[in-house]
């Protein structure tokens, strides 16, 4: 209870606070509100009360009903349907419109400070002109009261006038405290039913306090006309009753509140058994007295009844207003039937109400600042991958759903009930102008609502995007300088979509304006990227490797580096590496197949001119043309953007790790390699790493991959070599990942956290990048 008191208090202060600063009612229609300027007490209801009002038209009705029977009273106490225009009116002529036209049209709400001017300027006029007229003399009594009655009224004048003066208009402390003031005693003593009895006083002393009959009649007639305004009350009660038993009904009885979690979630103790589903507007009642709408979630129980939660939802006053209060009482809900309401809401502005068919749960204990946790009451629809959103203040954030585990709560009778609970990862909020996320720093708060992204939602998509988030057109881009430059791994096994991923990535480097060197034992990149293959000169090139290469084999020396050909292969190597290199080439790409050369080494000291020969591994080629490439992008200086890049397809033979060898040349070759890759970047030189088994490929290499393409794995080395760049929670979903998709994480994504993304289709990507080859596709290096 403290804790909700504050909390009313709290809320109930801003709303003081919005009230002070605009100097507008509280609310225009529907809701009738008194606000105490000074700070507000300890008990909230002081400060805050509501009560329903009638609607404008129906409250114009009701001013000519009370003037029709204020006649009547005026022929009953005077014998004259219309009282004369002199003394024996004014309790009629000034008190109608400072009270009846003020109370039901002028300010049914709040009465502003300009208003209480108006209204005990137009009284203390009315007491002035029949008071000193000299019409009739006045007895001491009369005198002694038209003095009081002028001063009251002279005093809510000068408040209303200092409160319009100086109330935030001043930032001097003893002129602002002037300004408050005057507010809180204009808005205060200038109601309608304040300022009205002076001029009803006055004229029942100096007018018909001769007659005890008139002046009994009169008094209890004002009374109960003006101040119980009987004709509200029997408007205020037939529409309650007809709302009640109206065939239209507009809810129908549904339960009472049994429990409370703060903040806005009840428990209803529903009788029947007819199922809610989760989303159904509810009737409840308020925190403040007056009935609330609340949005049904799941059943948690059954102890006397079903138990049923729902969620309180955050309405405006003006919103509140439209609400049917009399289906209720106490802590009854109702089951909101009319559609009308429920648009109305929509339209005010209730996301929750408005998404309800995409609810999937509330935020629940365990959230922090990357991790979300939900108490699932609706499945429906949900998988690894799909996206989240909530609110974080006034930010629609969105998160990657990953994992979904069970748990257990106790009820009271030793009963227990099963719920799922969910868990998901911030991606942040989507920026247009961007095309990307930005990062969100908080948490949502507890129980606010959580909602599942519908198939296909999102942005249009984007031809930069290498990818989407499952089931919804939310891009994830890459920088295809930074893809090369910070170097990049394609990890998971086989029949996955790792190589077309591979391609796609080749292709948009390609586009890029970066020359690419594929080092591939499976001759795929040939077949698959042949618009940008000159397949003449790729012909000529291994023709010529291969005829240096099988020329060594014969090649004794007595000095045994000499012999064989590496020393003319690898001279072959640095000089087609450099010349394909040259800013003025028009090749831009170059396939290597290690496989297809005979490279031969000589391993022994001649004897009889023979001597023991042996040809280089893949792993050894790979170093030769690695070493070539670092060296022609030394010869043209340092870079900030992309240059070359080598790509390793099957690295796991290329690049070996120590302990995964076949031969103990590979140990130095794979050496020779890395650090060729490690320098190179500085020179605009970097690496596509592609395999299927991270465990056996140089942990050198591909610890300095920053972007990484983790795909289906199941190996526990990978696995865990993965948990340090994506984190445990992405790395637990690698195993189960369907086909096409991948975990993103580096330097290159447009993202700045690990997601999990549905790689593009490889047709589609061909469509778009070859024959349509819009700007987008690629983000081109500046300043070359």
């Amino acid at each position: 209870m403290p804790q909700r008191r504050a909390r009313r208090t709290r809320r109930l202060e801003t709303h003081c606070a919005a009230l002070a600063r605009s100097r507008e009612p509280f609310s225009k229609k529907g809701l009738y509100v008194e606000t105490l300027l000074a700070k507000p007490p300890q008990d909230s209801d002081s400060v805050l009360k509501m009560t329903r009002l009638i609607p404008q038209r129906l409250r114009f009705i009701l001013l000519l009903a009370y003037l029709v029977l204020l006649c009547v009273l005026s022929f009953v106490a005077l014998g004259v349907w219309i009282p004369p225009f002199d003394g024996r009116g004014l309790w009629l002529y000034s008190g109608v419109y400072a009270f009846l036209v003020g109370a039901l049209l002028e300010s049914p709400t709040h009465v502003r400070p300009a208003q209480a001017f108006s209204f005990s300027a137009l009284a203390a006029l009315g007491i002035l002109g029949i008071g000193l007229s000299g019409q009739t003399e006045l007895s001491p009594t009369a005198e002694t009261v038209l003095g009081a009655c002028l001063a009251l009224e002279v005093g809510i004048l000068a408040s209303a006038a200092l409160a319009m003066l100086l109330y935030g208009r001043t930032s001097g402390k003893v002129l602002e405290r002037a300004g408050k003031t005057g507010y809180l005693l204009s808005s205060s003593l200038g109601r309608p039913g304040i300022v009205s009895f002076p001029p009803f006083l006055f004229a029942i002393v100096a007018f018909h306090s001769n007659s005890a009959r008139e002046s009994l009649l009169l008094t209890l007639g004002w009374s109960v006309l003006v101040f119980a305004r009987p004709l509200d009350w029997l408007v205020d009660i037939v529409s309650r009753l007809s709302a009640v038993w109206g065939v239209s009904s507009e809810s129908l009885f549904l339960g009472t509140v049994i429990g409370h979690s703060v903040p806005g979630v009840l428990t209803i103790r529903q009788r029947g058994t007819a199922d809610v589903e989760p989303g159904t507007a509810l009737l409840v009642p308020g925190e403040d007295g007056i009935p609330n709408v609340a949005m049904a979630l799941n059943y948690v129980g059954k102890a006397d009844g079903l138990w049923l939660k729902a969620l309180q939802l955050d309405l405006s006053p003006e919103l509140k207003g439209k609400i049917p209060s009399a289906i209720i009482a106490g802590d009854e809900c109702a089951r909101i039937s009319d559609a009308n309401l429920i648009s109305a809401l929509e339209a005010g502005g209730v996301s929750a109400l408005r998404d309800r068919y995409r609810l999937i749960g509330l935020v629940a204990p365990g959230t922090d600042t990357k991790t979300l946790h939900v108490e699932v009451v609706r499945t429906g629809g949900l998988s690894e991958g799909s996206l989240l959103q909530v609110k974080i203040g006034h930010a629609d954030v969105l998160y990657q759903l990953l994992d979904g585990f069970t748990k257990e709560d106790i009820l009271e009778r030793k009963s227990t009930r099963g719920f799922v609970l969910a868990k998901a990862r911030k991606i942040g909020t989507w920026d247009e102008d961007s095309r990307g996320f930005k990062p969100v720093k908080w948490v949502p708060e507890p129980n606010t609502p959580v909602f599942r992204l519908s198939e296909g939602e999102g942005p249009e998509p984007d031809g930069r995007a290498v990818g989407y988030f499952p089931r919804t057109s939310y891009p994830v881009r890459v920088s295809t300088s930074d893809l090369v430059t910070h170097n990049t791994a394609v990890l998971g096994i086989l029949g996955v979509g790792k190589t077309f991923l591979a391609l796609e990535l080749v292709e948009r480097v390609i586009l890029g304006d970066v020359r690419v060197i594929v080092i591939d034992l499976t001759n795929e990149y040939e077949n698959e990227l042949t618009p940008y293959v000159d397949a003449d000169r790729q012909e000529r090139v291994v023709r010529h490797l291969q005829e240096i290469g099988t020329a060594g084999k014969t090649n004794v020396q007595r000095n045994v580096e000499a012999g064989g050909s590496i020393q003319q292969f690898a001279s072959a190597v640095n000089e087609l590496v450099e010349r394909f290199l040259e800013p003025t080439e028009t090749a831009r790409m170059l396939t290597i197949n290690p496989n297809m050369f005979e490279v031969w080494r000589q391993d022994s000291k001649p004897y009889n001119d023979q001597a023991s020969m042996a040809t280089l591994t893949a792993a050894e080629i790979t170093r030769i043309f690695s070493e070539a490439a670092l060296e022609a992008v030394q010869k043209q200086g340092m870079v900030e953007y992309a240059r070359c890049c080598l790509v390793y397809e099957e690295a796991h033979s290329l690049v070996p790790e120590w302990n995964a060898v076949a031969y103990e040349g590979d140990k130095a070759a794979a050496n020779g390699t890395a650090r060729a890759i490690l320098q190179g970047r500085k020179f605009g030189l970097g690496c596509l790493l592609v395999t299927q088994r991270t465990a056996s490929v140089t942990k050198t290499i591909l610890n300095q991959c920053n972007t990484v393409f983790a795909m289906r794995v199941f190996d526990a080395t990978g696995m865990g070599f993965l948990a340090n760049y994506i984190g445990e929670d992405y790395a637990d979903v690698l195993s189960s990942l369907p086909d096409r998709h991948a975990v993103v994480f580096g330097k290159a994504s447009s993202c700045s956290d690990p997601v999990l993304i549905r790689a593009n289709e490889r047709s589609a990507f061909l469509q778009a990048a070859r024959e349509t080859r819009p700007e987008v596709w690629t983000d081109h290096s500046e300043g070359r």
